[in-house]
């Protein structure tokens, strides 16, 4: 059973939007792979270090028919390593000369950057015809995802991914095909939740010299100036700037789009009616902790409105950090059954199935007679998909035209989460909070002097 179609005003907000579809290209050149079916991708990589950039560019460089033909990284010695695995790649340490000098002469780019990089990099990137690859979160603000999605949406010929890769694999589109199924009945209510946190409760103080090899001012890019603190923000390979509002999303940000993506898709889910964020105790109240950082766990409830594949209005709730769903959740008969650090717990009129991040998902109670076997589905590699389908051969499962959405309702989330215990109405085509000012003017952010584009910052 496919999944549901967005709604005629969806569809025609698409369309109509004020901006995104509409804006002119910041770049004048016009990249070779505009158009699918190249035998040979040209590849940029940006972000090429850490754990993370290292396995994306590795997993990328192992398709069939690609050439890494550039790299950038904001560290030279990072652009040095990665130079010495792909020797004959033009090197750069600033994305926008790369893509002025480079973008006639490659196909496609992958962003790996701090989450705060991605909307820049990816927008400039489209306007320069070219297909991109970029991790999850695909944004850290609303107005970002929105613009992703609709500059994606006016160029039909540029193939996008988001790096949620998880999604490709066995377990998750079994997953998703069980519940597309109507195995479970009608979609009662779906629980996610991780028990990732990174949590800096204010900004670190010193102001030290940036390490030699790194470009601190391109590191932070669109986001408020601050001096370089060492050990602080920037690691080889640490995670420290998740927990900072100017830089990443903590556990919210970073998982949402990985494991709530599962019954997102299967469902046909896109605009939330409302969402309401209930956050630990300390983060409001702690006025430098609250302006910095991020509580030390969230329970974010969504209501989407209902579809062919759901019991009325679907009720979706997050957990991160040191929040947890309820074993009372779970139906009766399932003493034997343990919830896993992270995943998803979806509710049927006639079944229950727990997606484990990461594992094979499992109907509950285990002792249920059941009448078949669940039917696996064959997993992808979710990097060489999006390479297969630049040159006309698939089609990406996480295009900016779903992931636009997904990673929307996760940055609802982030902003209900400062104004937790109020049941703010998303009003999604005027892109603001009914009655609520005050929440609709953290739907965007502005970006620093310098490294603004037009329609983001």
């Amino acid at each position: 059973m496919p999944p549901p179609r967005p709604t005629s005003s969806r569809r025609t907000f698409l369309k109509q939007a004020a901006f995104g579809a509409s804006l002119p290209l910041i770049l004048p050149h016009l990249a070779r792979g505009q158009n699918a079916g190249l035998s040979q991708v040209r590849h940029a990589v940006i972000g090429v270090g850490g754990l993370q950039g290292a396995s994306d560019r590795g997993e990328l460089a192992s398709a069939s028919g690609i050439e890494i033909a550039a790299l950038c990284d904001v560290n030279q010695d990072h652009l040095d390593a990665a130079a010495k695995k792909h020797p004959k790649a033009a090197l750069y340490t600033d994305w926008r000369e790369m893509l002025s000098k480079e973008a006639g002469k490659i196909d496609s780019v992958n962003v790996c950057t701090p989450d705060h990089l991605h909307a820049s990099i990816a927008l400039s990137a489209m306007r320069a015809g070219l297909h991109v690859y970029c991790q999850k979160p695909l944004t850290l603000n609303i107005r970002e995802a929105r613009t992703l999605r609709l500059e994606a949406a006016s160029r039909p010929k540029l193939v996008t991914q988001m790096g949620n890769q998880i999604q490709s694999t066995e377990h998750y589109r079994t997953g998703t095909g069980i519940i597309r199924s109507g195995r479970l009945g009608k979609i009662r209510e779906v629980h996610a939740w991780s028990g990732s946190k990174f949590i800096q409760k204010k900004r670190p103080t010193g102001d030290s010299s940036p390490i030699a090899s790194l470009n601190w001012d391109h590191w932070i890019g669109p986001a408020p100036e601050r001096p370089f603190v060492k050990d602080a923000y920037y690691l080889w390979n640490g995670l420290n700037w998740r927990g900072f509002q100017d830089f990443g999303g903590t556990g919210l940000g970073d998982f949402t789009c990985l494991i709530l993506d599962t019954p997102f898709r299967a469902l046909g889910l896109n605009a939330p009616l409302t969402v309401k964020a209930e956050v630990t105790p300390g983060w409001r109240e702690d006025p430098v902790w609250y302006a910095e950082g991020y509580p030390e766990g969230h329970k974010i409830t969504y209501v989407f409105p209902a579809n062919s594949l759901t019991a009325g209005d679907l009720k979706a709730v997050w957990y991160d950090g040191v929040t947890k769903p309820s074993r009372d959740l779970l139906p009766p008969g399932c003493d034997d059954v343990q919830l896993p650090g992270g995943g998803s717990l979806v509710i049927g009129t006639d079944d229950c199935m727990i997606l484990p991040h990461i594992g094979a998902p499992m109907l509950i109670p285990k002792n249920k007679q059941r009448p078949e076997p669940l039917a696996k589905v064959a997993g992808a590699n979710h990097y060489h998909e999006f390479i297969r389908a630049i040159r006309g051969e698939s089609k990406c499962t996480s295009h900016f035209g779903y992931s636009g959405w997904l990673t929307e309702t996760t940055c609802l989330g982030l902003v209900a989460s400062h104004h937790a215990g109020e049941t703010l109405q998303w009003e999604f085509e005027k892109l603001s909070f009914k009655g609520n000012p005050a929440a609709t003017a953290r739907v965007g952010k502005p970006y620093r002097e310098g490294w603004k584009i037009e329609g983001l910052g």
